[in-house]
């Protein structure tokens, strides 16, 4: 839907005298002339539809967009629905049961998978008219950040499918691996910042456009993040301090506003409009300490109300809203100097160079005006290697608290550390499954990974 309604930008501006000559073309079938005048929209239209996938939004009678930020943190141990939200199916995901019938996951997968496809028509688009436009490069990103999301949160198969540009029906796609989409994204990558480091210009998005360093580190801290889940940790650290090279104090948000309730911040709809998620510490047993720990880090306050079931026992019976997300209109962050950091410092731990991982940790928590403490000796250079593993985890995940991060973490702590962090359940799944709607594409079975990580 969003590739025709974005066209449409385009479409009314070259048909302004008479706008609804453009709603009825000649002949049936998908417009696919795109000119300059377009390219805006689009732009516009693929970054809108990535912060639904990403963080979600307020449109709940459309489909339910809680996005993956949402729901991989009461997956995970982020947050809870429990005794809160009156939905079976985010109840499930809360107790670690993702099955391909949960039709919560079938939207956030189609969130994805929009996002997908408006992202790549964009970044197709930009490379015909205007190929050394900033928004070429970025648009290259966001696609690979789609990737991301589908290899760290999704399970190993997942099959991508197209439409045929001059009939408009479905192209089914072959299942991939999860290494195939890491290699798609860092692919995706390199190209946004091979563009993003050239002689990049704003020529069509004007006002619109982001700083060409932004884009640059944007990329560079994508390709870092990719590196890092392959398990190519010194290519990842080159990355990682590159994009801080080149952008120190980078923070690409991703911007919702109060314009209309598919632009809310879908984080803030599920917690304060809809009563459905809140804070939790220690979830399972085995979860992090996100409230007890008192951490400035991550801001949570106690609601003395209820949520959407009405009926909790005894002790439970308020919802902990999470601040981090305190309005419709707040940002979320997608990319950051931070996380560039934490994955320099990763490499840094991976390589036995305790003392710079140490330091690299320190510095962040020194220079972030939150008066932390500095990590102690015990922690660090005294700890054993596996306490060193669970420290470094630890200040990933309340540095990067609701950033869609934390359910890629938990899987690479078993796969590249075998450390099994998940909130204690002996029947959790620890990915997402594809939906039961995917197989009607006959190329599709079932993941690829049944049985290896359930």
């Amino acid at each position: 839907m969003t590739k025709y309604i974005a066209l449409g930008f385009g479409l009314l501006a070259i048909a302004a005298c008479n706008p609804n000559a453009a709603l009825r073309p000649k002949e049936k079938g998908v417009v696919t002339t795109i000119g300059a005048s377009a390219l805006p929209g689009l732009y516009v239209g693929a970054l809108n539809d990535f912060t639904i996938a990403w963080s979600g939004a307020g449109d709940g009678g459309n489909g339910s967009h809680e996005g993956h930020v949402g729901l991989s943190s009461i997956f995970t141990d982020e947050m809870t629905s429990l005794y809160l939200d009156e939905f079976t199916f985010r109840r499930a995901l809360d107790t670690g049961q993702a099955t391909p019938q949960n039709t919560q996951l079938g939207g956030i997968f189609n969130d994805l998978s929009a996002s997908r496809h408006s992202s790549q028509l964009a970044a197709a688009s930009f490379a015909t008219i205007a190929p050394h436009d900033v928004g070429r490069a970025e648009m290259l990103s966001i696609e690979g950040y789609t990737y991301i999301l589908f290899a760290e949160m999704w399970c190993s198969g997942v099959p991508f499918g197209s439409l045929n540009e001059s009939t408009g029906a479905p192209i089914y796609g072959q299942p991939i691996t999860t290494g195939g989409m890491d290699s798609i994204a860092l692919a995706l990558f390199d190209t946004a910042s091979t563009l993003a480091a050239a002689d990049t210009t704003t020529e069509i998005l004007g006002a619109y456009a982001t700083s060409t360093a932004e884009i640059l580190a944007l990329s560079e801290v994508g390709r870092a993040r990719v590196l890092l889940d392959m398990g190519q940790y010194a290519a990842a650290q080159a990355a990682a301090d590159s994009a801080v090279l080149n952008d120190p104090t980078l923070n690409y948000q991703l911007e919702n506003s109060l314009n209309s309730p598919r632009q809310y911040n879908g984080v803030w709809q599920y917690t304060f409009a809809d009563d459905a998620w809140g804070t939790v510490d220690r979830k399972g047993g085995n979860g992090l300490d996100f409230e007890s720990a008192n951490d400035p880090r991550v801001l949570w306050v106690d609601g003395h109300q209820n949520g959407s079931l009405g009926v909790t026992p005894s002790g439970l019976d308020t919802i902990y809203f999470q601040l981090k997300y305190p309005t419709k209109e707040s940002s979320a962050t997608l990319s950051s100097a931070t996380e560039a950091t934490l994955i320099s410092a990763e490499a840094d731990l991976k390589a036995g160079n305790v003392g710079s991982w140490a330091n690299k940790l320190n510095m962040l928590r020194a220079n972030s005006g939150l008066a932390l403490p500095p990590l102690t000796a015990d922690s660090t250079s005294l700890a054993s290697p596996d306490m060193r593993v669970e420290v470094h985890f630890r200040e990933r995940a309340f540095w990067l608290w609701l950033t869609g991060t934390r359910l890629g973490d938990l899987r690479r702590l078993i796969h590249q550390y075998g450390h099994n962090d998940f909130p204690a359940n002996p029947t959790r799944d620890i990915r997402f499954s594809i939906p039961v709607s995917e197989t009607n594409n006959p190329n599709f079975k079932q993941c690829k990974d049944v049985g290896n990580e359930q």
